[in-house]
């Protein structure tokens, strides 16, 4: 993939190449680089982070010089980051790349991993860091243990929550919706609700408290209260519960399903 970059206003922008390589395994640490944040696998968002250039994911550790050098191919230029950092974004590694290409660095320590020029990469006996990195310090922070995964899965919950919100979307108390959770803004959603995996919620949803609803589609309108969905497609102008338990269901418009209310 290609990257273009102005080095200076004064020099003529550079075509280079760079691509990645994410370790999803830690060198001194019992914590798997897999383990799940709200639904999505901790590596994951470091891929994603690195959307702008040709990733590998590899699952054992080495040396990062070994590493790059191994994966190098005819790029001109290789990251190689751990999978624990969660927290990453596409903007923070582009800001990355830039500064390391307007430095003209060879090698660069980020918290975390290495950006590496191939050229000097190939030829040093014994590489040494000529730059180091600590802009955005805050989102290049490592997962180490269960403790700072959990302090991440906050965060990373809060900013999911702060998206809604700006879509339009009413949070009336405390939630859990995984990473990969779609809601439209309109619906309404109150506290106790659990939306994992894929679901969808659509404008004009309200969800009562103390609903949990897994890889399931929910039209406009409907109402879910005190129900579990699992697997299921619920229609436009629904009313489920309280009480209701649907698994694998194809619910059409204007239904009411009603459950055991002696629950």
């Amino acid at each position: 993939m290609q990257l273009q970059t102005q080095l200076q206003s004064n020099v003529r922008t550079k075509e280079i190449t760079c691509n990645a390589v994410v370790v999803c395994k830690g060198k001194n640490t019992k914590l798997d680089f897999h383990s799940l944040i709200l639904g999505k696998q901790m590596c994951s968002f470091v891929v994603d982070a690195l959307c702008d250039y040709p990733t590998t994911t590899i699952d054992k550790y080495e040396d990062y010089f070994k590493i790059a050098k191994d994966h190098c191919g005819t790029f001109d230029y290789t990251i190689v980051i751990g999978g624990n950092m969660p927290l990453l974004s596409a903007s923070n590694m582009q800001n990355l790349v830039q500064y390391a290409i307007f430095k003209n660095a060879n090698l660069v320590k980020f918290t975390g991993g290495y950006f590496v020029k191939n050229s000097y990469l190939k030829n040093a006996t014994n590489p040494m860091c000529d730059n180091v990195y600590t802009q955005d310090f805050e989102d290049f922070y490592l997962v180490e243990n269960k403790t700072q995964l959990r302090q991440v899965t906050k965060i990373i919950q809060n900013r999911l929550i702060a998206k809604f919100d700006a879509l339009g979307v009413e949070i009336l108390g405390k939630v859990q919706i995984d990473y990969d959770a779609q809601i439209d803004g309109g619906a309404v959603i109150f506290g106790g609700n659990v939306i994992k995996g894929y679901s969808h919620i659509s404008s004009g949803v309200i969800l009562k408290e103390n609903n949990v609803i897994e890889d399931s589609f929910v039209g406009n309108d409907s109402c879910i209260s005190y129900s579990i969905i699992t697997n299921s497609r619920i229609g436009k102008n629904c009313y489920i519960g309280p009480f209701a338990e649907l698994n694998g269901v194809k619910l059409l418009d204007n239904q009411t399903v009603k459950g055991n209310k002696e629950k």
